[in-house]
């Protein structure tokens, strides 16, 4: 947690829409930096979806094409820890909410042997990563 104090000014910045990204960008950003500062063994393997980007039409198109699933957790660690295969977090600020094709992908990835989860809030969210990584 001594990270989080360090740069929580730059959190709430962003939290309190004082910044042009949309809070729960801000708050995946403020997660991925926090993984880089605390856990930079991790980093090498822990991949973003791009859910939660405004393209064009036309980009939006080509990312469906080339893969890109409605739904797909917004990050992805490719470190197995028995039983699970790998970690899956769908992030969301306190009050975001759930699209159905969320909750579907995260059974999806369960089923598959997965830890996946749609976490909500700063906290929920470090804790579930600390926790597969101790």
């Amino acid at each position: 947690m001594e990270w989080l104090e360090k740069h929580k000014h730059d959190y709430e910045r962003y939290a309190l829409g004082v910044s042009k990204l949309k809070p729960e960008q801000a708050l995946q950003i403020a997660v991925v930096r926090w993984i880089d500062a605390q856990l930079p063994h991790v980093r090498p393997l822990m991949f973003a979806s791009a859910g939660g980007l405004f393209t064009s039409k036309k980009q939006g198109y080509l990312m469906k094409r080339a893969g890109y699933r409605k739904g797909t957790p917004d990050l992805f660690f490719a470190i197995p820890k028995p039983p699970y295969f790998g970690l899956w977090i769908e992030v969301k600020t306190e009050k975001g909410t759930v699209s159905r094709e969320q909750k579907e992908c995260v059974e999806l990835l369960r089923e598959q042997g997965y830890q996946a989860s749609v976490e909500k809030g700063w906290k929920n969210i470090t804790q579930v990563i600390l926790e597969y990584f101790e």
